[in-house]
């Protein structure tokens, strides 16, 4: 009889609903460590919770500044302080991973304020900066050449090329910008905000001669009249 209760699926063996105190708690996850967060313990009620909260609750756990972490629920980033955990996705029982590294003593001190939250932003600066002096340099500077070096242009193919990557160009320094305009430096933060203002005036420049290379294009494209 157990064998056919077995052949027929009559012996399948069910998921086990998670315990009771299993859905009354958030488990934060960093690196190879766990951490339960008891409902109880939120500073309101559940469905009131704030990404901000969840993330002030995660720099309790691990040290690493709100301005430099990221969590993810579900496999998505959430990008939105503002917006409740629940909206999010997360639910009493859910896996939240914390992204982001915990600065240390030396780190601290390069800063003004030696405040942790300071070395955060400048964490967030600095990966813009990168960005910029690793890649978007090089590539204004050759498109900017390719133009100068150019008298009059007809392939159609090339200047789509060209255009498109002009194009892009621009994208991306706006997108830097954008990013350094959303790093809110409180006042006590000197070094950050010495980074946030040296960055966006690099931003501004490297845009600056990509849209003076864009206008002297866009006049080569001109059939000269007959």
């Amino acid at each position: 009889m157990d064998f056919v209760n077995s052949f027929f699926g009559n012996n399948k063996s069910t998921p086990k609903p998670q315990s009771t105190q299993q859905q009354q708690r958030i488990v934060l996850t960093w690196k190879q460590n766990n951490y339960d967060i008891p409902l109880t313990h939120l500073p309101r009620y559940f469905h009131e919770v704030t990404v901000g909260d969840l993330k002030e609750i995660s720099k309790k756990k691990t040290g690493i500044p709100v301005a430099a972490m990221r969590l993810i629920a579900s496999g998505a980033y959430m990008k939105d302080d503002t917006a409740t955990i629940s909206s999010c996705g997360i639910q009493p029982g859910s896996i939240v991973i914390i992204e982001g590294e915990r600065p240390n003593e030396e780190q601290v001190r390069q800063t003004a304020s030696g405040n942790p939250e300071e070395y955060g932003l400048i964490i967030r600066i600095n990966k813009v900066l990168d960005k910029i002096g690793l890649e978007l340099i090089h590539e204004v500077d050759m498109f900017e050449a390719i133009i100068a070096s150019l008298e009059y242009f007809e392939d159609e193919h090339e200047k789509k090329r060209l255009y498109d990557q002009g194009s892009l160009l621009s994208e991306q320094l706006m997108q830097g910008l954008i990013t350094l305009d959303g790093v809110d430096c409180p006042s006590q933060f000197d070094t950050a905000r010495q980074r946030r203002r040296e960055g966006v005036r690099i931003s501004q420049e490297l845009l600056d001669r990509v849209d003076c290379s864009k206008t002297a294009f866009k006049l080569l494209c001109i059939k000269p009249s007959l």
